[in-house]
């Protein structure tokens, strides 16, 4: 590499720097995830993971293994070996979960190479597994003032719940989805003030984003009431 000043014109200004230069090393392999399988206990869940041992190199290379809920989106890395290692287990997993595990080689020089195909395990519902309580529940304000920019806020919530917002009469207003124990929802301009019906509903599939395959050992539960929307 040489550097080299030019002027607007891209005529030289001066003499380019002394070269300098760099070898580049080869990126890692891209390894395969062999299987992943569920070998805990209800109380104890854990995934054992299998990967194939490269041909050429592992040894001194990292093994980074990377987990999602959702292999659409990008991976998190949950674990760092080195030197490789082809058994790993994961003990940070929770019941009535669907995980996908991938994994990748990074080099001493920083190279890492393709993100292997991810694999799927399921982890099963425990029958030990405690179940939200829907009575710990917060819905507030009550009522919603809407000329003081308030939001209906849900507080104290299970994971992945659904808020059904309906009329007096039984006419779906809004759906909510909720993804984390408090979230909010803002009433639009158009909905008149009045009485409205809230139901709070979560179905243990919820806690699985494979909705096709996500256990379903237990009934949904719902939990209803009521709020007051003001100008």
């Amino acid at each position: 590499y040489q550097i080299r000043p030019v002027d607007v014109n891209n005529d030289p200004m001066d003499a380019p720097t002394e070269t300098v230069s760099i070898r580049t090393t080869a990126k890692p392999p891209t390894l395969s995830v062999l299987s992943a399988n569920y070998v805990g206990t209800g109380a104890n869940p854990r995934v054992e993971i299998a990967i194939e041992q490269p041909s050429t190199g592992a040894s001194g290379m990292t093994l980074q293994l990377s987990r999602n809920e959702d292999p659409t989106k990008p991976f998190t890395v949950i674990q760092s070996h080195r030197p490789f290692v082809g058994s790993v287990v994961d003990e940070e997993v929770s019941p009535s979960k669907t995980y996908y595990y991938a994994a990748r080689l990074l080099s001493d020089a920083g190279r890492i190479s393709d993100l292997s195909e991810p694999i799927k395990v399921e982890i099963p519902f425990s029958p030990t597994a405690t179940l939200p309580d829907l009575a710990q529940a917060v819905v507030a304000p009550n009522p919603v003032r809407r000329s003081q920019g308030e939001t209906l806020r849900f507080l104290n919530m299970p994971e992945r719940v659904s808020v059904f917002i309906y009329t007096v009469t039984g006419e779906l207003v809004a759906r909510v989805d909720g993804n984390t124990r408090t979230f909010e929802w803002t009433p639009p301009s158009n909905l008149a003030s009045g009485v409205y019906l809230y139901q709070i509903q979560w179905a243990p599939e919820a806690v699985s984003t494979d909705t096709q395959n996500g256990p379903r050992d237990f009934d949904t539960q719902r939990r209803t009431g009521k709020f007051v929307l003001m100008d």
